[in-house]
């Protein structure tokens, strides 16, 4: 089991020479309506890079607007002891095309009762923890920021993440048309058909981080927009992390910002909770993390605040000479920090 100490051991193992080279092959064209082969070509580079982490990949296939689309998931399994078996197989994703349900080796483990999972992902009481990010991009955005930027902090926590031995079954989710399509007002598409596959399916997850647009920043006065709504102190600096939770996942929201204080203190970090879920401010529920609300899952978004800090939210101009690479990294290995000290803690 990994001890708190050696924490900063791994944290300092974070490239930014890969946050950037993950960046550069996600930014580009590849709005899900009218850039489905761009759109496509992303999809396939994050699966081929998480199979490179020797994780259990595979693709969650559904269909919009007569197209087929995927979420990729990569899942950390616990490494379960005293299986009845003379060897310990890798124990097969639970998540099989939205449908959920126990593979066959879970419940033969489960009915004999011999295999001792360690998992608070078969446990009831305590689930799964999933780190998520979108890998589409608005109409006519080369989306570096929104979302390159969350993509690329997606795939280094794997990579560093999938080195350790954990106890607790984390998922690394890319979902798929999380932005506006044209021919509809839907958004969030991708998460909602995840997080509603996985409420059927009876799947517990204990923590959901989503990241959104994490790495624009901007140093001068005045450079943070504020909604009027809120009332809590927020740096008129746009040099901060947003750490967005509502009523279910407020503990979450203040463990993450006491454990990016200990590990990462160069990084500044803002915790908000929305009221009534976030429908009186609806630019809160313009993430992932909403779908994961409304199904009743505790999730928190980490943003830059995107359009309140970035002027080129949504805008051709969303490119990677924009982006603080400095923060990315911190924001990483506050990510990273979180889900080893919330394994720890659970």
């Amino acid at each position: 089991m990994i001890q708190s100490s050696d924490i900063h051991t791994i944290l300092s193992e974070v490239s930014r020479e890969k946050l950037k080279e993950y960046v550069l092959e996600i930014e580009g064209v590849r709005h899900g309506g009218e850039n489905y082969d761009e759109l496509e070509k992303r999809a396939t580079f994050i699966e081929d890079t998480l199979r490179s982490f020797n994780l259990d990949v595979e693709n969650q296939h559904f269909t919009f607007s007569e197209r087929a689309y995927r979420n990729i998931i990569a899942t950390m399994h616990v490494i379960p002891v005293n299986l009845p078996f003379s060897t310990n197989p890798p124990i097969p994703p639970l998540l099989k095309g939205g449908e959920g349900g126990l593979s066959e080796v879970e419940e033969r483990i489960l009915k004999e009762g011999k295999g001792d999972f360690r998992s608070k992902g078969i446990n009831e009481d305590i689930g799964w923890i999933l780190l998520g990010a979108h890998y589409d991009s608005a109409w006519g955005s080369p989306g570096a920021d929104d979302n390159a930027s969350g993509v690329a902090v997606l795939l280094e926590a794997a990579r560093i993440l999938s080195r350790q031995k954990l106890d607790t079954t984390v998922q690394f989710v890319a979902f798929t048309l999380e932005e506006p399509q044209l021919q509809t007002i839907k958004f969030l598409i991708g998460s909602n058909h995840f997080a509603r596959g996985a409420k059927r399916a009876g799947r517990n997850y204990s923590a959901v981080f989503i990241l959104e647009s994490v790495g624009y920043t901007d140093q001068s006065d005045g450079s943070q927009d504020i909604p009027f709504i809120i009332k809590i102190p927020v740096p008129k600096k746009g040099n901060f992390l947003g750490v967005i939770a509502d009523r279910r996942s407020k503990a979450i929201m203040e463990e993450f910002y006491r454990i990016a204080g200990e590990y990462v203190p160069e990084l500044l970090v803002v915790p908000y909770k929305v009221p009534l879920s976030g429908y009186i401010l609806p630019e809160t529920r313009f993430s992932d993390h909403a779908s994961f609300w409304d199904y009743r899952y505790p999730a928190l978004m980490l943003t830059d605040t995107a359009m309140f800090r970035n002027p080129h939210y949504h805008t051709y101009k969303d490119r990677h000479e924009t982006l603080d690479f400095t923060f990315i990294e911190n924001v990483t290995k506050a990510v990273i920090s979180a889900l080893l000290k919330l394994r720890l803690h659970f």
